[in-house]
C-alpha cells in the first residue's frame, strides 16, 4: 500500500512538472510571438542584418515607438544583444538614443543592403565595407573600406557618397550646445533642441535637464504646422501627429527628452518649435519660467 501510495506521489509531481514546463514553454512563446519575424532582419556573425534600406527605416519608425521592456523583447525576437542592453556606455546610448543603439551591437555595427558599417563615435566617423551574401567581407582587405565624417552628413547608402554634394537641398548637421537657464530661484536649467546625424541615423531631439539641484522641468510640443519637416529627395513630408508634454522632477545627472524624427532620410527642409518650462522644487509657488525655441531650415513646402 505504501509503494503504491509512493507512485502515486511521484506520478502527480512528474505530472505537474510537466505542466508547468508546458506552461514555461508556452509562456516563452507567447513573449517570443510578441513580434512577427521578418524574414528580411537576421543575425550573422552577432551583427544585426537588413536586406534593404527601406526595411531597415521601416524598423527604426517601429522602435521608436516602444518602451524599454518591448525594445527587450523585440530583440529577444531576434536573438540580438544590442549595444544598450549590453554596454556600460551610458552616455553614448543617452546621446544617441534608445533607438540606434537598439540596432547596433556592442561594437557599434550593422548590415544594411549589402553594406556594412562600423561607427566610431570618439572620431566622429563610420566606416563602410561591402558584404555578401555568405556573411562575409566581400573584400577581406579592409584598404578596400570607405570611411566617411558624420559631419559631412553624405548618403551612405550611395555607390560614390562623395560624388553628391550635401550642400544641395540638404540642411546640414546642426547639433546646439546646452544651453542654461539661471533665472530660477533655487537651482538652474539647461535645454537643447538639435539636428544629428550619424550617416545611417539622424534625428531631430528636445531635452531639458536640472543643471545642479533638482528642478522641475517639463517640455511641450504641438502637433501640426509648428512642426514639420520634409525628407531630401524625396517629396515627402512628415509633422507632429500628436502633441506631447512631458515633465516633472529630475536630478542632475537625469533629463526629459523627446525624438521629434527619427529615421535614416536626411532632410531638406524643417521647422519645428518646443516650449520648455522649468519651476524651482523648493520654491513650487514661483511662476514658471517658460521659453520658446525654434529649429528650422529652409521653407518646408508640402504636396
Amino acid at each position: 500500500m505504501k509503494k503504491l501510495k509512493i507512485y502515486l506521489f511521484l506520478f502527480l509531481l512528474s505530472a505537474g512538472m510537466v505542466v508547468f514546463n508546458s506552461c514555461s514553454q508556452e509562456n516563452e512563446l507567447i513573449e517570443q510571438e510578441s513580434f512577427l519575424l521578418n524574414d528580411g532582419i537576421s543575425i550573422n556573425n552577432g551583427i544585426l542584418t537588413f536586406t534593404t534600406v527601406d526595411l531597415y527605416d521601416e524598423t527604426i519608425q517601429l522602435l521608436s515607438s516602444l518602451s524599454e521592456v518591448e525594445l527587450n523583447k523585440w530583440e529577444k525576437t531576434y536573438s540580438h544583444t544590442s549595444l544598450r542592453s549590453e554596454s556600460r556606455e551610458t552616455e553614448l546610448i543617452k546621446e544617441i538614443g534608445k533607438t540606434f543603439s537598439t540596432l547596433l551591437n556592442a561594437e557599434k555595427e550593422i548590415v544594411i543592403a549589402g553594406n556594412f558599417f562600423k561607427l566610431d563615435f570618439e572620431k566622429g566617423t563610420i566606416t563602410k565595407q561591402k558584404w555578401d551574401e555568405t556573411c562575409e567581407f566581400k573584400n577581406e582587405n579592409m584598404n578596400e573600406s570607405s570611411t566617411f565624417f558624420f559631419k559631412d552628413d553624405l548618403d551612405v547608402f550611395d555607390e560614390n557618397p562623395l560624388l553628391k554634394s550635401t550642400n544641395e537641398d540638404a540642411c546640414g548637421y546642426e547639433g546646439r550646445l546646452w544651453v542654461e537657464r539661471n533665472t530660477l530661484v533655487d537651482g538652474h536649467a539647461l535645454y537643447r533642441l538639435e539636428y544629428d546625424t550619424w550617416s545611417i541615423f539622424r534625428h531631430v531631439r528636445a531635452e531639458i535637464q536640472p543643471s545642479s539641484n533638482p528642478v522641475k522641468v517639463w517640455l511641450s510640443i504641438t502637433a501640426g504646422s509648428e512642426n514639420k519637416y520634409k525628407l531630401y529627395n524625396k517629396n515627402q513630408c512628415g509633422s507632429m501627429d500628436t502633441s506631447v508634454t512631458l515633465g516633472g522632477t529630475v536630478g542632475s545627472s537625469s533629463n526629459i527628452s523627446y525624438d521629434i524624427y527619427n529615421g535614416t532620410n536626411r532632410l531638406s527642409a524643417y521647422k519645428f518649435k518646443v516650449t520648455f518650462k522649468a519651476r524651482s522644487r523648493t520654491t513650487p509657488t514661483d511662476d514658471l519660467d517658460t521659453w520658446i525655441v525654434y529649429l528650422d531650415c529652409a521653407t518646408v513646402n508640402c504636396p
